[in-house]
């Protein structure tokens, strides 16, 4: 037995609306099914953030909490990318500033 909502009515389990007061209840199995992120589109939401922000901006209407997830983790994936882009910029200019050294001090001696 459960206990509606609304009034407190005792109903069956199998009740999808109270008898009392007319409530309509959806099975906790069946709540929010088409409102479910796919994971596949999660992980490319974060892989390719861009994707992530166009799925989140279509389903925001239709799907708010699968729409959330997808903007979440296109959030997530460009702050991977900006950490990662930073660590290797950096890593970059050293590797060029290294070069620049070896081709000015390590030169073959030209013959005259």
């Amino acid at each position: 037995m459960k206990q509606c909502y609304r009034c407190g009515f005792q109903m069956f389990d199998r009740e999808t609306k109270c008898p009392n007061c007319g409530y309509g209840y959806e099975s906790k199995r069946g709540s929010g099914f088409g409102d479910r992120a796919s994971i596949f589109l999660v992980i490319v939401s974060f892989l390719i953030p861009i994707i992530g922000l166009v799925l989140g901006l279509v389903k925001r209407s239709t799907q708010p909490r699968a729409a959330k997830k997808y903007f979440l983790s296109a959030i997530i994936g460009w702050v991977v990318a900006a950490i990662m882009w930073y660590g290797m910029s950096d890593r970059v200019k050293r590797m060029y500033e290294e070069y620049q050294y070896q081709q000015q001090y390590y030169q073959p001696f030209k013959a005259k």
